[in-house]
């Protein structure tokens, strides 16, 4: 949106039709242990038959915009991570405000916490560990909404989806198997495939994206190249 200088209200041309966001973020480590999802909502009140089906596997959280902030974060580290024995988990952020927040909320909790912080845009290079632990997830996910649309149970929608996502992350009674997360299997292949667990420097070499480095030609006229 773009405004004029010194302007402090712009009109918002929303007029309630739009799509509402509803961030979720699943949480799991290299033994393929799963915890409890984290399901965001926009608003302002917990609805509780958003939570029907669930089987008590999310944590629920709302706010005005339903995208992620520093505080719901680390509320959910130290009411749901720090809760499973884990060992000492390690944080990789990229926003320096998030990185700034966690220790203050963390030492409650009596817990040490290795924080690493990524500079401003650095985070593609985990993509090859997002594509080989999430790719197969997304797949199937997308490949199951297609097929409630057809079906007589209805499509999914921000009310229902938990109970959809709990199905087939955590395998519950009557998932289906062609369309099941199998979320254990593919964090400890994704760990294992980027050489982050067990660690492997060369299988880390082989999977990282090649850094463009910026060059000159004759005509001091400037390009990329990999």
């Amino acid at each position: 949106m773009v405004g004029r200088k010194g302007m402090k209200q712009i009109p918002s041309q929303y007029n309630g039709t739009a799509k509402e966001c509803v961030t979720v973020l699943p949480c799991g480590n290299a033994a393929g242990l799963q915890l409890k999802l984290l399901a965001l909502y926009s608003g302002k009140l917990h609805l509780k038959s958003r939570l029907e089906d669930t089987f008590n596997m999310c944590y629920h959280a709302v706010n005005e915009s339903g995208y992620m902030d520093q505080l719901i974060f680390a509320n959910y580290i130290k009411e749901v991570v720090f809760h499973e024995k884990v060992g000492r988990p390690l944080l990789s952020c990229e926003q320096p405000s998030t990185c700034s927040i966690l220790p203050r909320v963390f030492p409650e909790t009596g817990r040490r916490v290795e924080i690493f912080c990524f500079p401003s845009g650095q985070t593609s290079r985990l993509q090859p560990f997002n594509v080989a632990a999430f790719g197969g997830i997304k797949y199937r996910w997308n490949k199951y909404l297609r097929d409630r649309r057809v079906k007589t149970g209805g499509p999914v929608t921000k009310d229902t989806v938990l109970s959809h996502l709990v199905m087939l992350w955590f395998r519950t009674d009557g998932f289906p198997p062609e369309f099941a997360f199998n979320a254990g299997t593919n964090l400890k292949s994704g760990f294992a495939q980027c050489g982050l667990f067990p660690f492997n420097p060369d299988m880390i070499r082989q999977s990282s994206l090649t850094p463009i480095r910026p060059s000159f030609n004759a005509e001091s006229v400037r390009f990329s190249q990999r």
